[in-house]
């Protein structure tokens, strides 16, 4: 593995386990069923929340990654970062929405880049 791809696996881990901790909004990587999984995370959220705001937030961010899971675990770390400093008593109500995955340049060597939208509310 290498110091980026490690670097980035770590701060995903990071993030799925603050976002968890502060009431939803787990950074998880790309998988077949990641929507199944955010909306598991999203429930669990109301739960813990005393009131889910009615104001709804939308971000983008961007990540990049030597594959496409992990330029998608990059943009949502950053978007995990963003609802944290919006909520700090935590979000719910995450819904992900991913971009396309590009080639960075010619060459399929070049990395990856995604751009992961969040639309969220704040505990109360």
């Amino acid at each position: 593995m290498t110091h980026l791809t490690s670097s980035l696996w770590r701060g995903a881990v990071a993030s799925a386990l603050l976002g968890l901790s502060a009431c939803g909004g787990g950074g998880d990587a790309a998988a077949p069923d990641a929507t199944k999984v955010e909306g598991i995370v999203s429930s669990e959220s109301q739960l813990t929340c005393t009131t889910c705001g009615t104001t709804r937030y939308s971000d983008i961010q961007g990540g990049f990654g030597y594959i496409c899971s992990e330029a998608r675990a990059a943009a949502v770390s950053a978007l995990d970062y963003t609802m944290q400093s919006q909520c700090p008593a935590g979000s719910c109500n995450v819904v992900y929405t991913n971009g396309r995955c590009t080639p960075v340049g010619p060459n399929r060597t070049d990395g990856f880049e995604m751009n992961v939208t969040a639309t969220y509310s704040c505990c109360q």
